[in-house]
């Protein structure tokens, strides 16, 4: 690598991967967004409403920078790691860092919004928001938003807990999330597990519009929470590779120095 790229991997190391990929700030993170979110929303629904739940809304700019920002980093590490890289391990990174990518863009219907462009006629009928989507498309055997949601299941919670018994320098931790992201998917999904039974014990003294706005809140809430565990969960394959490469850069100095 040239001086530019030093620099630029290290400013991520510095201020980006260390001080964030720590169990305590991270869970702590979750639980401030958690606590922040209910009170707002108790504090004066009508704001959060303006502002945080729906399309547009501060809930999903956070779940589409969260999948985004895990994309950037599993492409940094293509970036600056690629030397010490198989074809097999960048073709797997790629496809991982560009799933992310794929997810952050379709949280926000590939700017459709924003750039104001119509939804092409082929989706108005297949999709159920009727925007420029896959995950929302009217599929007979498996909806696309499950195929995110196996996905996140998989990378987010079985892999990492299947693993969880590896040393922290364990090869496999510069593939596969760390336990730490784990958490977060469980947590993701016990908001999912709990919402409707929640509302089917508090429904029958509450208005329909208020079950359907805790159900749909929800929803949003686990799909943000996704965007930021899988976020946690690059931080950490970045780690790793980080660590790998100190090590590899630490025995050729050792190699070199040491007499014959």
């Amino acid at each position: 690598m040239n001086n530019k790229s030093e620099n630029l991997e290290s400013f991520i190391l510095k201020n980006i991967v260390h001080p964030l990929f720590k169990p305590v700030v991270i869970y702590a993170t979750f639980a401030a967004i958690f606590i922040a979110n209910i009170i707002i929303y108790l504090l004066s629904e009508n704001f959060y409403l303006a502002y945080f739940y729906g399309e547009d809304k501060t809930t999903e700019w956070v779940t589409f920078f969260g999948f985004f920002c895990g994309s950037l980093l599993g492409f940094a590490i293509l970036l600056f790691q690629r030397e010490q890289m198989n074809r097999w391990t960048v073709i797997y990174l790629f496809g991982l860092s560009f799933f992310l990518f794929v997810c952050a863009g379709e949280e926000i219907s590939w700017g459709q919004r924003i750039f104001g462009f119509a939804t092409p006629e082929g989706f108005v009928e297949l999709n159920q928001q009727q925007e420029f989507n896959i995950h929302n498309l009217k599929v007979e055997f498996i909806h696309p938003r499950d195929i995110i949601g196996i996905f996140n299941y998989l990378w987010g919670i079985v892999l990492p807990v299947g693993f969880f018994y590896k040393a922290k320098n364990s090869t496999w931790r510069r593939y596969i999330f760390s336990p730490v992201a784990a958490v977060c998917f469980l947590w993701a999904e016990f908001l999912n597990f709990i919402a409707k039974p929640l509302v089917t014990y508090l429904g029958p003294g509450m208005e329909k519009v208020t079950v359907e706005l805790i159900i749909n809140q929800s929803d949003e809430m686990v799909e943000m929470f996704w965007g930021l565990s899988a976020f946690v969960g690059m931080l950490s394959i970045y780690a790793a590779w980080s660590n790998f490469s100190s090590q590899q850069k630490m025995t050729a100095a050792q190699a070199v120095s040491s007499p014959l």
